[in-house]
């Protein structure tokens, strides 16, 4: 297992933008850092998805299968990104596929150690909620236009959005 230091953050992680030193260094003591060549797979649409991860350096490609089965990227994360998220809160198998585009570098919590955490430390947990609220409204947002982009040149699509999305 290697080491973890403050140094290995990006100043943009916003996740962990809340905490004070002492309780960044305290959630650090849960996770383990990983480094992972090009073309591994983090996650896999359908799989467990039971651990929060933070991309520390490189990039991933996150990719959704199709309708034809053919899997289809819809993004490129990189230093400061979180995945893995939606799993470790609502229990739920992973919704993409995630491959590391190039080597990177991951930190790991699991959700069981996140969760003890989180319970032992309830001004910790506060903060990393209010964020981890911000990064998925900014999340929902980002999708909303997109699907606002393709109502308006493909509306039986857009209508189709509009029912899954809402108002």
């Amino acid at each position: 297992m290697q080491s973890i230091h403050l140094a290995d953050f990006h100043p943009e992680m916003n996740l962990f933008d809340a905490l004070s030193p002492e309780a960044f260094r305290k959630l650090l003591g849960i996770a383990r850092r990983e480094t992972v060549e090009a073309g591994s797979a983090l996650l896999r649409e359908g799989g467990d998805a039971d651990t929060l991860s933070v991309i520390l350096a490189g990039k991933v490609k996150v990719f959704k299968d199709g309708d034809d089965g053919q899997p289809m990227e819809i993004a490129v994360l990189g230093s400061g990104s979180i995945f893995g998220e939606m799993g470790v809160f609502d229990g739920q198998p992973a919704s993409a596929t995630i491959l590391a585009a190039e080597d990177s570098s991951v930190l790991l919590i699991p959700r069981a150690r996140l969760f003890e955490f989180l319970k032992a430390n309830p001004d910790i947990a506060f903060s990393m909620m209010h964020a981890m609220i911000y990064i998925l409204s900014a999340r929902l947002r980002k999708a909303n236009v997109h699907a606002s982009s393709i109502s308006s040149s493909n509306p039986l699509l857009g209508q189709a959005l509009n029912d899954l999305l809402g108002d």
